[in-house]
Order: structure tokens, then C-alpha cells, then sequence
């Protein structure tokens, strides 16, 4: 057997009760997570929660499930905006609960699931201009922060 399969880690694979249960936390920690850069000790003691609950994981296997849970959320949230179906995702909501609080404007522009099923020129309209208007912000914002 050679060297790096020896030491090749097993893929963690997460069920939706665990991750659930991940969401839940996050949703309890989000605040200290985003307050400070260095936040390992807020990953440690969702690691010791989880870890009670009997799941086994590593401070890094959250970082990097909550990395994946975002990433799929604004995957969403963007198909959503643009036109296409409500999402089927499961866990959409409960993200989009903890997200939306830290959107920074970006939470007028993501609409709740029943909203966005009744899609008319003129939601469709609205949607796009909100867009515009949040990019012409940050636009502005950037180079007012730059110059300053």
C-alpha cells in the first residue's frame, strides 16, 4: 500500500439530520462567527455541540460544509431572482433566515418562496432594478472608500 493512501482521510459524509442540526447552530453563532476574523473558537464549540449529539466531526469539516451550505444558497437565491422556479432545496429556507439578517441590502432582493411564484412583468421589472440599484451602490460605496 503506498504512503498516501495510507493517510488519505475518509470523506465525512453528512446526513440531513446533522446537517440540520449544523444549521441550527450556525444560525446560533452566526453573529460571533461574523464579528471577528479569527473564529476557530466559535467553529470549536460547535464542534463540541455536534460532538454531543454524537456526530463526528472536525472544526474544518463545519468550515467547509458551511462554505458549501453558503455557496448553494446564493447558487439559488440567483436563480431564483432571475426568473426561473422557486427553489426545491429543502434547507433554503432556514439558510435564507440566517443569510438575509447579514445581506446588507441584499435581502430586499431575494424574495420568500410564495412571492416568487406569482411572477409578473412587473415583479420581474422591480427585481431588475433592485439589482441595478445595489450594484450602482457598492459601485459608488467603492470608490468613495477608495478616494477617502
Amino acid at each position: 500500500m503506498e504512503l498516501s493512501q495510507m493517510y488519505k482521510k475518509k470523506k465525512n459524509r453528512w446526513s440531513i439530520s446533522k446537517i440540520e442540526l449544523l444549521i441550527d447552530l450556525w444560525a446560533e453563532h452566526y453573529r460571533e462567527l461574523k464579528s471577528c476574523r479569527r473564529n476557530d473558537h466559535v467553529f470549536v464549540k460547535m464542534k463540541h455541540k455536534l460532538e454531543k449529539s454524537g456526530c463526528k466531526v472536525t472544526v474544518e469539516d463545519i468550515r467547509i460544509r458551511i462554505n458549501n451550505l453558503s455557496a448553494k444558497y446564493r447558487k439559488e437565491s440567483m436563480l431564483t431572482l432571475s426568473g426561473g422556479s422557486p427553489s426545491r432545496w429543502p434547507l433554503f429556507n432556514k439558510i435564507h433566515n440566517i443569510l438575509s439578517n447579514d445581506a446588507g441590502g441584499l435581502d430586499e432582493t431575494v424574495e420568500t418562496q410564495e412571492e416568487s411564484m406569482e411572477e409578473t412583468p412587473e415583479s420581474k421589472t422591480k427585481v431588475y432594478q433592485l439589482k441595478c440599484n445595489y450594484r450602482h451602490e457598492n459601485i459608488d460605496n467603492f470608490f468613495t472608500d477608495l478616494y477617502l
